[in-house]
């Protein structure tokens, strides 16, 4: 279910699933003196492109942030879901009283 640009259901599933094998956090950005920032966890250590201190920083904090927005994302779906049920619950009572009154109007106020 996506509205709008949002993301579908599969692709936060693929988002929790890539979180959920990284490597354990939290990790961190120490003050480097290099222009590089190795990929770890592979056979041969890959160079990834130049970075800035900004990206490194968003990088190392990834570990910590996404669960975190995952798991709002879930709390919010779930306020969604019982405030909707709210809505459709007070829709629903609100018609079964506007039908038993037109019944009751109907019946000459014997409905009861």
């Amino acid at each position: 279910m996506t509205r709008g640009n949002g993301l579908t259901n599969e692709e936060l599933e693929e988002i929790r699933e890539r979180a959920d094998k990284a490597t354990e956090g939290p990790w961190v950005c120490d003050d480097l003196d290099t222009t590089v920032v190795a990929l770890l966890y592979t056979d041969v250590t890959d160079i990834a492109t130049p970075y800035k201190e900004v990206d490194a920083d968003f990088i190392s904090n990834a570990r910590q942030d996404i669960p975190k927005l995952l798991a709002e994302i879930d709390r919010l779906k779930q306020e969604n879901e019982r405030s909707v049920d709210s809505i459709f619950g007070h829709a629903i009572r609100n018609n079964a009283r506007r039908l038993a009154d037109q019944a009751r109007d109907k019946d000459g106020g014997d409905a009861d």
